[in-house]
């Protein structure tokens, strides 16, 4: 990573899917790397059978209304999350979690690595990865509509990273894409977690 000259192990197949993976350089708030203008940013969620319905919001981390030329719902994905999925609308998609069912926001601990991860499922769906062994269940919050718990997960990743906590990096068989909802033990303890969850969505349920 020519920026900071920092040694960092990832794959090309991450780097392709995800852009920029250098977490020494992510301390800015949004890497000049991972923009896309607006004609680039229009292609992208079209090649994902999305029509924008709002202004481009300038960067690719910032949900974006639009709808799904399939099922003709709204949504509003973030557009840097796209490469590397299959389907990008959440309520026509084949896999996935559906934003107008009642679901849940998690919290997990995995204590070989000293990791906290997060992530949200539908209720009545088996939960997904990574909430298996040797993760262990600490915590959950209960909503109507996945979509809540989705904008509550989001809140807890906007503070943890804004302090520059960067995912757990090493490389897991049982992280895949979901290391991105991860953090160090050592940089945020489960009680802070939790407390930054309940301070806008109440207690867990």
């Amino acid at each position: 990573m020519p920026a900071l000259r920092t040694p960092r192990h990832t794959t090309l197949a991450s780097v392709r899917a995800h852009g920029h993976q250098c977490w020494a350089c992510r301390a800015t708030p949004f890497p000049i790397r991972q923009t896309l203008n607006e004609k680039q940013a229009v292609a992208c969620m079209l090649a994902h059978g999305l029509q924008p319905l709002d202004p481009y919001p300038g960067r690719t981390d910032t949900p974006w209304k639009s709808r799904c030329t399939t099922c003709d719902k709204h949504s509003a994905p973030v557009p840097g999350t796209l490469p590397g999925h299959h389907g990008a609308c959440p309520v026509c998609a084949r896999q996935g979690i559906n934003p107008r069912e009642p679901g849940y926001l998690y919290l997990v601990v995995h204590d070989g690595l000293r990791a906290l991860g997060w992530g949200i499922a539908n209720s009545s769906r088996r939960q997904p990865h990574p909430v298996r062994q040797p993760w262990r269940l600490l915590t959950r919050w209960h909503f109507p509509a996945a979509q809540d718990a989705w904008a509550f997960g989001r809140h807890l990743k906007q503070r943890i990273r804004s302090n520059g906590y960067p995912p757990v990096l090493r490389a897991e068989p049982e992280f895949g894409p979901a290391r991105a909802q991860t953090a160090s033990l050592d940089d945020i303890s489960c009680e802070r977690a939790v407390r930054i969850v309940e301070e806008v969505a109440g207690p867990a349920s």
